[in-house]
């Protein structure tokens, strides 16, 4: 609980504020007296106005019903971050996604690009030059309409802006043969623990 509470305070300290909007417990914890009690932890730095929302990231199905049978629980995650992207959505199970929109867990991408690696997939590329979209915009565009929300980082302003624009319109919308196209594109999918490290 300390620790979870010094670490908080540490990092609102180097970001320079005095509230944050979202605070998420990166990965799942060890054990469930540790999950429990870090989560009070942040529950505190929600209730005191430290953070105006509590998500997690990295979390399977059972870590998140590990997490809703911690006693006392009075706020729930807002937010699930996982790996995910064209080609690699065995994260996103349909019972992690059955339980995220249940519980009004949104499922939020990060490395929705896959470093890159899946751009350069045939069929994506087609499907952009098709629309005259960029293969960045397609693969977002197709995360959005899987219900899930994406975090990405450019040093580019220009793909930042054309980022910004999917989900803006019916030029964006892709139809169900195109998102069959891309739920079939298989690439290795990231190792690490509770990641899943087979192809889509």
């Amino acid at each position: 609980f300390a620790a979870a509470s010094r670490q908080a305070a540490t990092n609102r300290r180097h970001l320079g504020l005095d509230y944050v909007d979202l605070v998420l417990i990166h990965f799942p914890c060890r054990s469930k007296l540790l999950l429990a009690m870090t989560w009070k932890a942040l529950e505190d730095e929600f209730h005191n106005g430290k953070a105006k929302a509590l998500g997690v990231s990295n979390f399977k199905l059972g870590d998140l019903k590990d997490l809703n049978t911690v006693k006392d629980l009075k706020v729930k995650p807002v937010v699930n971050q996982i790996y995910m992207h064209v080609g690699c959505m065995a994260n996103a199970n349909s019972e992690l996604v059955d339980y995220c929109r249940a519980n009004g867990i949104l499922l939020e991408a990060y490395s929705p690009l896959g470093k890159g690696v899946v751009l350069k997939d045939g069929d994506l590329l087609k499907i952009a030059s098709n629309r005259s979209l960029t293969p960045a915009q397609v693969a977002l565009q197709y995360l959005i309409q899987k219900d899930a929300v994406f975090t990405f980082t450019s040093t580019s302003a220009k793909h930042m802006r054309e980022s910004a624009q999917v989900g803006t319109g019916k030029g964006y919308m892709l139809s169900s043969d195109e998102m069959k196209t891309l739920d079939n594109i298989s690439v290795a999918c990231r190792d690490k623990d509770n990641f899943i490290t087979t192809t889509a």
